[in-house]
């Protein structure tokens, strides 16, 4: 079997994604069957001393790339496809970031292959072979068939326990990933982050009900209005927004005077990022949405029937 895990991290996260990482190979495979892997650990990074030490088993291959400021997401798909075709990976791994399950979706989107999210272990017998999902923020696991999904992003809450000491031989990847050479305020191509943009007044926030065909109309609506785009964790993992956008208990919070929320459903970890908004307005299709609760102005409709723009 062969393991691709793609990892991006900074000098004060690097060190916990790959012990996260190598804590659920240890837990969801035996010693012995680790040592018959061929594991490649990719590791996406700004440019940075890498560390002399991690914990990890010994037998992982460590490749790094790293990343210019606004890095191109066709560059690093385009690396870890390439590396895919390569080695015809059985499974790749996703590490434990918004960002990487953000490109995990992407990846998954352009291969046209399944995709397992929030997987936090697995259970392998000889006629049994499932990964087991995290859902409804890790209170409920459910378990799917492993030749189904080759395609992994691993849960956020992996407790990183992994304590074995490795001296990784890094390998430089020979590619340049190119950055963008312009800067938008709002289009997810160049993922530009407005320094103060949680201090606006008017905040959209854009939620799973909103797609990349209907982005454009929610562009042009906060421009028309003199409002910021934000969104939720889904709307992040779609690739719609830069992980720095994101609203809820694993983003931000903001409270500016009107929050728009457009197509978010209104979980608990979702809402704990909009509470504090003098007034929140929410637009969705669905009558039953939990997000009508918290809402000061409900409207029941899709939002592309509702927005106008002049």
């Amino acid at each position: 079997m062969s393991i691709s895990v793609i990892i991006f991290g900074e000098k004060t996260t690097l060190n916990h994604e790959i012990k996260a990482v190598s804590s659920f190979l240890a837990d969801a495979f035996t010693e012995k069957q680790l040592l018959k892997m061929k594991i490649d650990f990719f590791i996406f990074i700004p440019k940075q001393q890498l560390p002399k030490k991690v914990n990890a088993p010994k037998n992982i291959n460590f490749y790094y790339i790293f990343l210019p400021e606004n890095a191109d997401d066709t560059s690093i798909l385009d690396v870890i496809k390439d590396y895919n075709r390569i080695n015809a990976y059985d499974y790749i791994f996703f590490g434990t970031t918004v960002y990487a399950r953000s490109f995990a979706v992407k990846y998954a989107i352009q291969e046209k292959t399944h995709l397992a999210t929030n997987i936090k272990g697995s259970f392998f017998s000889e006629t049994v072979k499932t990964w087991e999902k995290d859902i409804f923020l890790g209170n409920i696991s459910k378990a799917i068939p492993v030749t189904n999904h080759r395609i992994i992003t691993l849960a956020k809450n992996i407790p990183a326990t992994y304590d074995e000491v490795c001296y990784p031989a890094w390998k430089a990847i020979p590619v340049e990933i190119q950055s963008n050479d312009y800067i938008t305020a709002y289009t997810k191509e160049n993922k530009n982050i407005v320094v103060g943009w949680e201090q606006a007044e008017k905040i959209i926030v854009i939620g799973n009900g909103v797609d990349k065909n209907g982005y454009p109309l929610i562009e042009q609506f906060a421009k028309q209005i003199n409002a910021e785009i934000a969104g939720t964790r889904r709307a992040v993992e779609n690739g719609l927004l830069p992980v720095e956008r994101m609203i809820g208990i694993s983003g931000k919070s903001i409270s500016p005077k009107l929050c728009i929320v457009i197509g978010a459903s209104g979980l608990a970890a979702f809402v704990k990022g909009i509470e504090k908004s003098e007034c929140i307005v929410s637009i969705n299709s669905d009558k039953d949405a939990l997000i009508f609760k918290y809402a000061d102005y409900g409207i029941i409709g899709h939002y592309q029937e509702v927005i106008t723009v002049t």
